[in-house]
């Protein structure tokens, strides 16, 4: 009796197990072993002629299979085993690089070893690890990757070095830059420690795999990891060591480091002081140093890439970068006994600077055990200004060279000890408040030299970066809804008012109702026949006073510019902001139907008025009334921009704020006229909207000077006055 065959499962299963394709694999391989190429098929392969492959049988070959099928003169045909073409495509290689016959024929032996070892490692079959990265879909497994908790993890780790490498080669290349400008300007860190006793552009290869920074004349930076650099036009560049010089000659004994410049062909002679190079060399240091934790970035598949926007405001605030680069500053000065870096930032940045507190964010790992993240921090407030507060609220280096305990300004001297000497070094402060400070204390006495102090100001730029890019990317995402929600509005502060836009929708949808009037043609007929433009213009005069028109105010604050010069850009957009708000009251008392007007902020300091159903004279009058009431003192923050930050409790007073007015009034009669023009064909709603915001223009112009006065269109003389 049979025995009853085990279930196997289906063919597609079974090919998809790995052992069984490495299987059919081995197969493939012993058959392709096997299989044998004609005399004639290989020389048509390598292109060597029948009677060249004659001829080194005996030399070159083991005597070669023949088969016993048919024959040709009596011969026959020669064939060649897989192992035998590896060796033809060895020599035809080296026929191809100029070698002659003899050569080859005297070194076979090598040719045979290094053939047969290729050919095997062409045909080696794939270990377990290299079956995982196969492109099969079907056999690619998912643990290739890592899980997603590990893939955040890797990202962190990473964030420091691909901030800090970007930011000291691009900080680096603008130094030398500022004195040599107008080229391009590369910088090449050989990882390699056996450097070529001379490198060109031609040789570059010969420096092995570079970390390579990159600035372009527009001052835009590249970053590139290169494992065998090279130039496709090497004319186009020249190399130099990266040493001082002075009008191109160099200003140093002996090489430092193995940096390498690289500018263009017809750059001017390079200068590169002492103090420049001294600082570019302390701050690409830790990038040889640490070439060991930052290579693998360059170098393995990236499944992941952080985003920090660190919100210091928050008390769940963590940073990744910033501890870090506290380490950096310390390492950098090991050798003179500092001891650690704090970086500290305003606590509450709406303040005046006099009232900021600065609060710890950041220190390197043998900072004293009592400074805690967030918590630490020093006041304006305290018995003793601190040397952090100093350099802050000062915006220049703090620095005590020698410690003593009669300073109090070194606030927490005893959890510091021992103390030979601090600095303090502001971050930023050229042009603005600076955004805080980084701390750093010593066990040596005169520890911070002018060199210390300028890679510092330089670390201090770097930490100035990170935060500058925090800040915007925190911005960026603020009050999302509301843009979704009204995507013409960005500036929140003028919420209350509608703009241009609406203004331009508002009236376009006026003119159309006109356009489709009935009523208008039979009244401007005999208008229009009136012998001369004169007579026209009197028969269109009473309209004027009917309530069958759409009237408009315009206005705008006097001597703007001035008021800007002395008080800034925010002053400006806040008091535009103030005027508009009084306006908007102004004129809810002046009309008791809301439906008659309509407030609209153009631009800058510039607002309309729609009103409907106001004859001119009416007009007129409101838009004095309103001059009247908005003319006057205005007390304006200077400080701050965002509607959100709380208002100071005193503010710039302003008192002789004057505005611009102008009235202008359009009959429905004489606005269906406009739009009949251009041979009886309709005239587009759109540009007789233009034509109105044109005479907007006109009537601020001729407004100029004419204090307490109204410009407006005069019907008798028919011009603006």
């Amino acid at each position: 009796m049979y025995e009853q065959r085990k279930s196997l499962p289906s063919i597609e299963e079974y090919l998809r197990h790995s052992d069984t394709q490495e299987k059919i694999q081995r197969k493939i391989i012993e058959a392709r072993s096997a299989a044998t190429v004609t005399i004639t098929r290989a020389s048509e392969m390598f292109d060597f002629s029948d009677t060249q492959l004659r001829d080194w049988d005996n030399i070159i070959f083991a005597s070669s299979p023949r088969i016993d099928g048919a024959r040709q003169d009596d011969k026959k045909h020669r064939q060649y085993s897989r192992a035998q073409l590896d060796i033809l495509a060895a020599i035809r290689i080296l026929k191809d690089s100029d070698y002659s016959i003899t050569e080859i024929k005297q070194n076979i032996a090598t040719i045979r070893n290094v053939a047969n070892q290729l050919g095997q490692e062409v045909f080696a079959l794939p270990t377990a690890a290299e079956r995982k990265q196969l492109l099969v879909e079907t056999t690619q497994e998912r643990s290739s990757v890592p899980p997603i908790d590990q893939l955040l993890d890797n990202a962190d780790s990473e964030l420091f070095w691909r901030f800090y490498i970007a930011s000291a080669l691009r900080l680096s290349l603008m130094l030398l830059h500022e004195d040599n400008l107008d080229t391009i300007m590369g910088l090449v860190l050989p990882l390699d420690s056996q450097i070529p006793a001379s490198v060109s552009t031609v040789n570059i290869a010969d420096l092995g795999p570079c970390l390579i920074g990159w600035l372009r004349p527009d001052l835009s930076f590249s970053l590139l990891y290169d494992p065998l650099p090279s130039f496709e036009q090497h004319t186009d560049f020249r190399m130099h060591p990266l040493q001082p010089m002075r009008s191109g000659f160099v200003q140093e004994d002996r090489r430092q480091d193995n940096t390498w410049l690289v500018v263009q062909r017809r750059a001017l002679p390079l200068n590169i002081s002492f103090s420049v190079l001294t600082a570019i060399r302390r701050l690409l240091a830790p990038l040889y140093q640490g070439k060991d934790d930052w290579l693998p970035i360059f170098s393995k598949e990236q499944y992941s890439f952080a985003f920090p926007a660190t919100d210091f405001s928050s008390s769940l605030a963590y940073d990744v970068i910033l501890p870090k680069l506290a380490d950096l500053i310390v390492d950098l000065g090991h050798d003179k006994g500092w001891k650690f870096a704090s970086i500290l930032t305003p606590h509450d940045a709406l303040l005046p600077v006099s009232q900021h507190k600065l609060v710890l964010q950041a220190k390197s790992k043998k900072a004293p055990e009592t400074f805690e993240t967030g918590t630490t921090r020093v006041s304006p407030l305290d018995e003793v200004i601190s040397v952090s507060l100093r350099a802050y609220q000062g915006g220049r280096i703090c620095y005590r060279h020698l410690y003593t305990k009669n300073d109090l300004s070194v606030v927490h001297a005893e959890d510091e000890q021992p103390i030979g000497s601090v600095i303090a070094i502001p971050i930023g402060g050229e042009e603005a408040t600076p955004l805080g400070v980084i701390y750093l204390a010593s066990s040596e006495q005169d520890a911070f030299d002018p060199g210390d102090q300028h890679v510092l100001r330089l670390m201090a730029r770097i930490v100035q970066e990170l935060l500058l890019t925090y800040q915007t990317r925190l911005q960026i995402t603020k009050a999302l809804k509301p843009l979704i929600n009204n995507p013409a509005l960005a500036d929140r502060a003028f919420a209350p008012f509608s703009s241009e836009t609406d203004f331009i929708a508002d009236t376009e949808k006026l003119l159309r109702n006109i356009l489709e009037r009935e009523d208008l043609e039979p009244l401007l007929r005999p208008i229009l026949e009136l012998p001369n433009k004169k007579a026209q213009n009197a028969a269109m005069a009473p309209y004027y006073s009917t309530n069958d028109v759409v009237s408009f105010i315009c206005f705008d604050i006097n001597d703007q510019t001035n008021l800007t010069l002395r008080h800034g850009e925010i002053m400006r957009r806040n008091l535009s902001r103030e005027v508009g708000r009084q306006a908007k009251g102004v004129l809810a008392t002046l009309f008791t139907n809301i439906n008659d007007w309509k407030l609209y902020q153009a631009y800058d300091d510039r607002y309309y008025v729609l009103l409907k159903g106001i004859p001119l004279e009416e007009a007129r009058i409101k838009a004095g009334s309103l001059k009247e009431a908005i003319d006057g003192a205005y007390q304006i923050d200077a400080l701050r921009f965002s509607t959100d930050q709380p208002r100071p409790p005193e503010m710039l007073v302003e008192e002789n704020i004057t505005v611009r007015v102008g009235a202008s009034c359009y009959p429905a009669l004489k606005l269906y006229e406009l739009m009949q023009r251009d041979n009886n064909k309709p005239y587009p709603a759109e540009s007789v909207t233009a034509i109105i915001k044109r005479d907007f223009d006109t009537l601020l112009k001729v407004g100029l000077g004419m204090e307490g006065k109204v410009a407006s269109w005069d019907v008798p003389e028919w011009d603006w006055k």
